[in-house]
């Protein structure tokens, strides 16, 4: 076929492994949990509330969640310091259980952790290839 070998499984797989890093995933769900979990009713955020003072003087989760919400949104305009500011006040607010499965969530994963993993998958792609050659002879 042209002089191409074909690409074992492994191969194929890498790129989309490296396209979409644990992190990314992670930082998504992140980000879910911290704004999804009000019961409260709704609060309506004017542009005062978008202030560091408010912020850090503010002692309502639900309020900083709404804040945190209206700043991703960028209805009153993006402002990313202030953004992470706020985060950071929520999951101070958060009940202990809540900031432990944040911090379990957002945890980066080293480089020996990353390497032994896909060593795992590779070997485990061979596996698969082997099997997959006993079946068809």
């Amino acid at each position: 076929r042209g002089g191409r070998r074909a690409r074992s499984k492994f191969e194929t797989l890498t790129p989309l492994l490296l396209r979409c890093p644990q992190f990314k995933v992670m930082e998504l769900f992140d980000e879910e949990s911290l704004l999804g979990d009000s019961n409260a009713k709704p609060i309506k955020v004017v542009p005062e509330m978008l202030d560091y003072a408010f912020v850090e003087k503010c002692k309502s989760a639900d309020e900083i969640r709404a804040i945190l919400q209206s700043l991703k949104s960028g209805e009153y305009g993006r402002y990313p310091d202030l953004e992470n500011t706020t985060r950071a006040k929520l999951i101070e607010l958060l009940p202990e259980q809540e900031k432990k499965k944040i911090h379990a969530i957002s945890a980066k994963s080293s480089v020996s952790d990353v390497s032994m993993e896909r060593e795992i998958l590779q070997d485990w792609l061979g596996g698969l290839t082997d099997a997959s050659e006993e079946f068809a002879a």
